[in-house]
């Protein structure tokens, strides 16, 4: 047998057995509408699930040291929200200005998103109708909506403590 073809095949594999090249990203989970939506989305790799029933995938970490805010906070962020058929309803990145308020001042889904973010993340979060709407339509989101957003925490500004 030739030595010099056996070095060779050993050198030729070794890259991609000895690759340092981190594995690409994960993408956020392309589930299908319908009614166990959640719970097959909550089975999708990178999907964490709260208590509540908030799901989320991280798309884009910001610095592990970033301060999260609570619900007294202000913060800005940037959003794009859409049903789970993939439909726009609302989107800040569209508008070019982002929303700020108070963290407690929004729906539930996106206090709670908000508070378990850092200034920098990107995150896309699945919102359970009690989160969201719940019963009741708002514009063109139907009535007990699964909604999606895409979520970008720009700032968080601290609660200034009472006197």
């Amino acid at each position: 047998m030739n030595l010099g073809l056996i070095k060779l095949a050993i050198f030729l594999a070794l890259p991609s057995a000895c690759s340092t090249v981190p594995p690409p990203p994960l993408a956020p989970p392309q589930t299908a509408p319908g009614a166990d939506f959640l719970a097959r989305n909550a089975a999708a790799k990178g999907v964490v699930t709260t208590p509540s029933g908030l799901q989320y995938f991280i798309s884009t970490s910001g610095s592990p040291t970033g301060r999260s805010p609570t619900a007294a906070d202000g913060v800005v962020f940037d959003y794009e929200g859409k049903l789970t058929t993939g439909e726009t309803f609302d989107s800040s990145y569209a508008r070019g200005q982002p929303l700020s308020g108070k963290v407690s001042a929004f729906v539930p889904g996106f206090t709670e998103a908000l508070m378990l973010m850092r200034p920098s993340d990107e995150w896309i979060v699945w919102m359970p109708p009690a989160l969201g709407y719940g019963a009741r339509a708002a514009g063109t989101i139907p009535a007990n909506s699964v909604l999606r957003f895409r979520m970008g925490l720009r700032s968080v500004t601290p609660a200034v403590p009472a006197d």
